[in-house]
């Protein structure tokens, strides 16, 4: 979805790509083998030549007790240390307990749907933005900086509901996803669902994943509807590919593939978003009546294995973003700590257009 691209951070977001990119390239980031020093090897086909999944665990696979080499085999979440991430861990028990169908994932190009982000106006507010960004800090004052730079981000995941939008009064699509990059810069690695109320009065629900500035492709044979509790992830991996697993945890169905980036991951933030994504070159359509929606379980990590809740995320910045349309109408509001934790937030909706 087309990347938060602040005209205030124009200049210092082009310099950076330039720099970061022929960084990245010659050597990936130490935390894409985190908890394993091997490359994953997705080798089974889809029906895209360039992205591969994982092989379908064997009848009688118990995930909770696999070794770190079977876990990638299937393509499934790395176990993290009981120790050194205890939030981790119990995030990774419930996804891998409610993984009970793998899915080979089929793609559908969708090149009316661009999902990147459109300028903020101020510091959180955006045209098409609503949710949380975890950010590397940028110096502000001349005579302050950190002596280390936070280390570029390499994962994220998140849990949501799919929002019911059928009979909400007007035609429009809201996605909810995870991502990485796209807050400061012009690319975004990202997967999530859309929730369309369509012209003949009934909805549509899809998967997708996108790599900004490249089109959205759906997942068709991924099936999710309305209400059903979903689990992302994007991770970067070495070899600048990106791994991303989607977890339909009210069915127990999930995919899990590798796309070869067509670019190199800039690690600058991570989000968790609502967003009204673009269609047919326009993002003023109108938002569809959503209610209000948690997002929960938002974490992410960086290139040195560090783990972090997304509201208490020092030394990185959170930006807490609300909606606002063209006119200036606000469309929804983002709260942070629904649930008393730091990894969570509700979005509500306000208005159409």
């Amino acid at each position: 979805m087309i990347p938060l691209f602040r005209p205030s951070l124009m200049i210092r977001a082009l310099a950076a790509t330039a720099a970061l990119s022929t960084t990245l390239i010659v050597a990936a980031p130490a935390g894409a083998a985190a908890d394993t020093d091997a490359p994953l090897h997705a080798t089974v086909p889809t029906n895209r030549p360039d992205i591969h999944a994982f092989a379908k665990p064997e009848s009688g696979f118990n995930a909770e007790t696999a070794s770190t080499a079977d876990l990638k085999k299937h393509g499934l979440p790395r176990r993290p240390s009981a120790t050194a991430k205890p939030q981790a861990l119990r995030q990774w028990q419930d996804v891998i307990r409610h993984a009970k169908h793998a899915i080979t994932p089929q793609f559908s190009p969708r090149p009316q749907a661009r999902r990147a982000p459109q300028f903020t106006r101020g510091s959180g507010t955006s045209n098409n933005w609503s949710g949380a960004v975890d950010s590397q800090p940028v110096c502000a004052r001349r005579f302050f900086c950190p002596i280390t730079p936070a280390p570029a981000v390499t994962g994220v995941e998140g849990i949501w509901t799919i929002p019911s939008v059928e009979g909400s009064g007007q035609v429009g699509t809201v996605s909810t996803w995870v991502g990485l990059d796209g807050f400061s810069n012009n690319q975004v690695q990202q997967i999530g669902t859309d929730a369309t109320n369509t012209d003949f009065g009934f909805a549509m629900y899809e998967p997708w994943y996108e790599l900004y500035p490249d089109g959205s492709q759906t997942i068709p044979n991924l099936p999710i509807g309305p209400g059903d509790q979903m689990y992302g992830m994007v991770q970067y991996e070495a070899g600048n590919q990106i791994w991303f697993f989607m977890e339909d945890l009210t069915t127990g169905d999930y995919s899990s593939f590798v796309v070869p980036a067509t670019y190199s991951s800039l690690g600058q933030s991570a989000e968790w978003i609502m967003e009204r994504p673009e269609y047919n070159g326009t993002f003023d359509h109108p938002l569809p009546y959503f209610g209000s929606q948690m997002l929960s379980d938002l974490y992410f990590w960086n290139d040195n294995g560090n783990f972090y809740p997304a509201l208490a995320s020092f030394p990185y910045t959170l930006t807490l973003l609300d909606m606002y349309g063209f006119s200036g109408d606000q469309l929804d509001h983002t709260d942070p700590n629904p649930d008393g934790t730091s990894a969570s937030s509700t979005i509500t909706w306000l208005n159409y257009q």
